[in-house]
Formats: C-alpha cells, sequence, structure tokens
C-alpha cells in the first residue's frame, strides 16, 4: 500500500482555495439585501462561478471583483451629519419642525433658503442649515412620542445617522 506524503497533500501555493460563506453573510459584507446575492447566485448570474453548493466562495476572483462594485459605504461626515441626504416639501419639514407650512415659508429669507435645493423644491433636511431650523424649534416632552421616528428604525433599534433621528436628536438639543 502506497500512501502519499503529507508534503504532497497540501495545496500549491499557486493553487486557489476557497472561503465559503453563505449568501446572507455575503448580503452583509456587501451591504445589499439577501435577494441582491441570490439574483447573482442564480444560473446566468455573475456570481455563478463561484457557488460551491449553497455557499459562496468570496476568495474567487468573480466575487471580489463584485465586491468591489459594491454600495459604497460612506464615511460620517466630521461635523456629524449624515452623508445622505433625504429631500422634503414644505409640508414635511412642517411636520419635522412641529410648526406650520407659513412658518417654513418666513424662514426662507433667515437663513433656511441654503437648505433648498431650487430645482427639486424641496429642503434637504440634513443640511446644516434645516438643523439650525430644527434646533430653533425644540421638541416639547409631549410631542416626544409623536415624532416621526418610526422611519429611522431598523428592527428594534433606530438607526441614529438616519435623518429622522438626526432632526430628533437635533430637536431634542442633542444636536448632530
Amino acid at each position: 500500500m502506497t500512501t502519499k506524503s503529507a508534503r504532497s497533500n497540501r495545496p500549491r501555493p499557486d493553487e486557489h482555495r476557497p472561503l465559503l460563506v453563505s449568501m446572507a453573510d455575503l448580503a452583509r459584507r456587501r451591504g445589499c439585501n439577501k435577494s441582491t446575492v441570490s439574483r447573482a447566485c442564480a444560473p446566468g448570474g455573475v456570481l455563478r462561478p463561484a457557488m460551491h453548493r449553497d455557499r459562496v466562495d468570496i476568495a474567487h476572483p468573480v466575487t471580489r471583483s463584485w465586491m468591489a462594485r459594491g454600495r459604497p459605504t460612506a464615511p460620517e461626515s466630521p461635523r456629524g451629519y449624515p452623508e445622505k441626504d433625504v429631500f422634503v416639501g414644505p409640508d414635511g419639514m412642517a411636520e419635522l419642525a412641529g410648526c406650520s407650512a407659513e412658518d417654513v415659508y418666513a424662514a426662507l429669507h433667515d437663513g433656511l433658503g441654503e437648505a433648498l435645493d431650487v430645482e427639486r423644491r424641496r429642503f434637504n433636511v440634513t443640511h446644516p442649515a434645516a438643523l439650525a431650523f430644527f434646533a430653533s424649534h425644540p421638541l416639547a416632552d409631549e410631542d416626544v412620542e409623536h415624532f416621526p421616528l418610526a422611519a429611522a428604525a431598523v428592527g428594534e433599534d433606530i438607526d441614529v445617522d438616519h435623518p429622522h433621528a438626526v432632526v430628533f436628536r437635533t430637536r431634542c438639543g442633542a444636536g448632530a
């Protein structure tokens, strides 16, 4: 009986060794939905060559290329403002600030106009001028439970960088 030496069983340095992960884990790593990964792994999909049964080889060149094209995660602004912009109309600004639309229109000349995107005809709620407007309308204790913070919910947690959470913190005096 002939046996191979332990040395001959080792993979060669230039040989590709798979590093297998689940589709859900790959979605978390890329910052996308699991359905996006499932479509890419389906027959004819971009990641199909990297599939091993129900797992994806993240060391495969196809997967590395696909991951590089993934959704970029922008760093947080040094001022603490989120890097994602959310635009709302005057009624949305009024709802978030707890005031009337007339108050929003009146504040246009007092600096809030800087947060207005003229082409979209909407306000950027994460703009410093909008946050200053929100800070000038503090949130009363009885209004806290009515604030539309549900938009910032991620499961049972709150995404503190979501624009509604930033507005909430600003109106509560915690600021951004």
